[in-house]
This record gives C-alpha cells, sequence and structure tokens, in this order.
C-alpha cells in the first residue's frame, strides 16, 4: 500500500495526475487540448458546421419525440376503450405535454435551423408550421370536450388529430432523412 507521500512521488498514482514537466498540465491534456483546438478550428473555418452538429443531435431528439407521441396517442386510446374517462384525460393531458413540447422544439430551433441551412424547405417548413397552429387549436378542442365529459366527440376528434399528426410525422421524417444521407 502506498502512503500520500508515495503517492506524490509516483506519476502512475490514481489519485495525483501526473503534470507534465514541459507545460505544467496534467499529462494527457496536452493532445486533448490540441484535439479542441482541432475541432474549434474546424468549425470556424467551415461555416454552417455548428449549426449542422446541433441540427443533427436535435433531428435524433425529434425522431424519439416522434416515437413517444405515438406510445402517449395509445395511453389515450387504451383508457378510452376501457372506458375510463378520468385514465383518458390524465392520458390526453401527457400526449398534449408531450405534443407542445415538441412542436416547440421545432418551431425554435429545427425549423429555423433548416431555413438557414436548406432555404429551399422554406414553403415545406411554412406548411409544417401552419399545422402546428391548427394542433394547438385541435388539442384545446379536444381538451374541452374532455372537461365536459363528451367521450364519443371525443375520441372521433382525437382520431382525426393523430392521423393529421401522422402525416406530420412523415412529412418531418422525410426531411430528416434527406439530411441525414
Amino acid at each position: 500500500m502506498k502512503t500520500s507521500t508515495d503517492a506524490a512521488m509516483d506519476p502512475a498514482s490514481p489519485e495525483e495526475p501526473p503534470v507534465s514537466r514541459v507545460s505544467g498540465m496534467e499529462a494527457g491534456t496536452e493532445q486533448r487540448s490540441e484535439d479542441t483546438d482541432d475541432i474549434h478550428s474546424e468549425l470556424s473555418t467551415q461555416p454552417g458546421l455548428r449549426l449542422r452538429l446541433r441540427l443533427r443531435n436535435e433531428a435524433q431528439r425529434l425522431s424519439t419525440q416522434h416515437r413517444q407521441l405515438d406510445t402517449f396517442f395509445e395511453m389515450v386510446v387504451v383508457a378510452l376503450e376501457r372506458g375510463s374517462l378520468q385514465g383518458a384525460r390524465a392520458s390526453f393531458i401527457r400526449f398534449r405535454d408531450a405534443l407542445e413540447a415538441h412542436l416547440t422544439l421545432e418551431d425554435q430551433v429545427f425549423f429555423p435551423a433548416f431555413r438557414g441551412l436548406r432555404p429551399a424547405l422554406a414553403d415545406t417548413l411554412t406548411g409544417l408550421i401552419e399545422d402546428h397552429e391548427r394542433f394547438r387549436r385541435e388539442l384545446d378542442q379536444l381538451h374541452d370536450l374532455l372537461a365536459v365529459g363528451s367521450a364519443e366527440a371525443f375520441a372521433s376528434g382525437f382520431d382525426t388529430l393523430a392521423e393529421a399528426v401522422s402525416v406530420h410525422e412523415r412529412k418531418e421524417e422525410k426531411i430528416l432523412s434527406d439530411t441525414r444521407a
């Protein structure tokens, strides 16, 4: 067993990282620093690279959220099939909140990035934003139907919304797959 004095003298000690005599930095950090410098240099010499990297991360998040929304939709359907209006309300609120977060991510991050990187998508993006506005109105109407206990009207409207969201998601996934290619 090493004493604290031995550890201080031993450059391989896990307690104290070895220090380079040349730079005074921890050993191994010179390479990390050079790698970081290379990345920063690459980001500064390639216009739009930072935005494309951010967009790639956000695109993965969008795809994941699409799958989560499908799961939340199914929770509402199951509650309705069981005749549980209270369960349908709770599941719908979860679906609505998740959809709102998803739409906000697209409106504030995804679509502006695509407008900058792929100006040819402007009309498509405008259509998707219009979908968002319609979805928000429909969500409010559905919430009101649940509040008054109108399960049948809610179920019909919810199915219609779900189909529209599904079409919308396919359009987005097409944009994402074109971007990844």
